[in-house]
């Protein structure tokens, strides 16, 4: 994980969101991108011709409070630059800001392709839906692994894993592109009654992760009380994780919203960091 790029949306979010990127670019000797896409106006419009109702000032207002925004992110990124100074001068470790307008789910989709690792706050759409969607552009658009840091996130992680395995592409390609987060990593590979497609077993990935020299054991849960999710959650509470590996959306987005799965409910209440892919 020599290109990792964190994302900033939240002036609360950031401070936590930076100190888990810093900390996995020092333990990787990486470079470290930090992206603020400030909105403009049109993002905010309506497409039709209601979009024609808003006032010059309102469009103003919005550009104003963006570049509010961008000042405070870009204050809080340059004190963690000092609080991480040391990890800077370690190995190859650099350090870059990187400040955009327009679009911030396409703007991710882009530049996300070109770095190995996309960490952002988990989303919270209690308040705001913006984090989700930059979680699904990062997901959906970059073909790359996505770190979801919960509120009060632990650093450092992967010391013990647990692997949400369903025996999906989805969840196959998440641990794939996390085996140098999870090397020297305690692994259990969990299943659960009722969340597998036809694959692998959580046997075969332990397999899999031994010959890569990664401790692992397997569990599956037969007749779980609770949904999956629910589940996953408990279990990685239970082992003492801090950082759970999850395929997203093995069912498709919209089935999801409309009748739950075990993606939205993680990404809406883990308390450790997620790793993800699509």
């Amino acid at each position: 994980m020599r290109t990792i790029l964190a994302v900033l949306w939240s002036e609360k979010d950031a401070p936590r969101v930076l100190d888990t990127a810093f900390s996995l670019a020092g333990r990787f000797a990486s470079h470290l991108t930090t992206l603020y896409v400030r909105p403009t106006a049109e993002n905010f419009l309506p497409s039709g011709d209601f979009g024609l109702a808003f006032s010059k000032e309102y469009m103003e207002r919005i550009q104003h409070e963006g570049h509010k925004k961008a000042v405070l992110l870009r204050g809080l990124f340059d004190a963690a630059t000092e609080r991480h100074r040391g990890d800077l001068g370690a190995a190859s470790l650099t350090a870059e800001w990187i400040e955009a307008e327009g679009s911030g789910a396409l703007y991710l989709g882009g530049i996300g392709r070109v770095h190995d690792l996309i960490v952002l706050a988990r989303p919270d759409t209690k308040s705001s839906a913006e984090n989700e969607i930059l979680l699904e552009a990062a997901l959906f658009e970059t073909g790359r692994a996505v770190l979801t840091v919960p509120p009060n996130a632990v650093q450092p992680l992967g010391s013990t894993t647990l692997v949400a395995w369903n025996g999906s592409t989805e969840t196959v390609r998440a641990l794939a592109m996390g085996l140098p987060l999870i090397a020297g990593s305690k692994v259990t590979v969990l299943s659960v009654d009722g969340a597998m497609v036809p694959g692998p077993t959580a046997t075969d990935i332990v397999r899999y992760l031994q010959r890569h020299d990664i401790p692992a054991e397997a569990r599956h849960i037969s007749n779980p009380s609770t949904t999956a999710g629910e589940t996953f959650l408990s279990e990685a509470t239970a082992i003492g994780a801090d950082l759970i590996v999850k395929g997203a959306y093995t069912q498709s987005r919209l089935r999801q919203m409309v009748f739950g799965g075990s993606t939205r409910h993680i990404i809406a209440n883990a308390t450790l960091p997620v790793l993800m892919a699509h």
